[in-house]
């Protein structure tokens, strides 16, 4: 990604996580247990398992974005926005626009369904709320300067706009995903 007005950059993520979050509400907060948790006919993961899968990215990258964007040092207002290399890669890789080669999860964002789906999709709102009040908190944030840790190569770090943008993307890759098996 060249570098954009992070104004328009923002209202994309907003958006695209709005149309999540309706979505979420509209598709699965009513399902039954029965109907979430159905295994995929291709063999793939249920709805409740591609959301389990997700809210293991929101438990690690949530965190870590509020408490950046708590943070008074980060708080320099920039108009622009420019993507870092490994954002611009992890992003293009779960992109569903740019990449349909699957993936294997890492081990640590491998779903472990141990509670019913209703309370999986409600955690899974709540995390999309919550990715909603970042991207707008982000607004006064100089996301350059904000720095994450990948949470399956540590020691490479993204910037706060690439990790907001990594994470509307790998949940919009995971949402659709479900969607083609609730379809069933």
């Amino acid at each position: 990604m060249n570098t954009v007005d992070k104004k328009e950059f923002l209202a994309m993520l907003e958006a695209m996580t709005d149309r999540q979050l309706t979505l979420a509400v509209d598709v699965f907060q009513n399902q039954s247990d029965a109907w979430l948790s159905a295994p995929s006919p291709d063999g793939g993961w249920s709805v409740s398992e591609c959301l389990e899968h997700l809210l293991s990215y929101g438990h690690y990258y949530l965190p870590r974005l509020r408490n950046a964007l708590d943070s008074r040092t980060i708080h320099k207002n920039q108009n622009r926005f420019t993507s870092g290399w490994p954002g611009r890669y992890f992003i293009r890789m779960m992109d569903p626009k740019t990449s349909r080669k699957r993936y294997k999860a890492a081990k640590r964002h491998q779903p472990n369904i141990t509670r019913p789906g209703h309370q999986t999709v409600a955690e899974f709102i709540g995390q999309l709320e919550e990715l909603l009040r970042l991207i707008r908190k982000a607004g006064t944030a100089d996301l350059q300067r904000i720095r994450i840790p990948v949470s399956v190569a540590p020691f490479l770090t993204m910037n706060g706009g690439d990790t907001l943008h990594f994470l509307a993307v790998h949940n919009q890759r995971h949402i659709d995903q479900a969607l083609r098996h609730g379809s069933r």
